[in-house]
């Protein structure tokens, strides 16, 4: 990412996955927080939260994510969708073991 921040890739013309970072659910938390987000609130059955950008972009930052193609173990993930909700980027974060 060129200039060191989540919001960097948005100009990317194609998804990207990225992880896992050596993070937390928390410190992926306290990205979410840092965004700028707007109308931000609690998922269903408190997976974790979602915001909007400026430009409409969905953002989500959840506790587990079904994604992963590392076997079974379930990571924190932060996701950004397009205003279309196509995924633009996900993150997934070490859990903290």
């Amino acid at each position: 990412m060129a200039s060191g921040t989540i919001l960097s890739v948005l100009n990317r013309p194609s998804y990207l996955t990225t992880g896992p970072k050596e993070k937390t659910y928390e410190d992926g938390l306290e990205e979410f927080k840092n965004m700028g987000l707007n109308n931000v609130h609690p998922m269903p059955n408190d997976k974790g939260f979602v915001g909007f950008l400026p430009n409409g972009n969905a953002v989500n930052i959840r506790k587990s994510s079904k994604g992963n193609h590392q076997g079974t173990e379930k990571w924190p993930t932060l996701g950004i969708a397009d205003s279309k909700g196509r995924p633009v980027i996900k993150i997934r974060y070490t859990s903290g073991k």
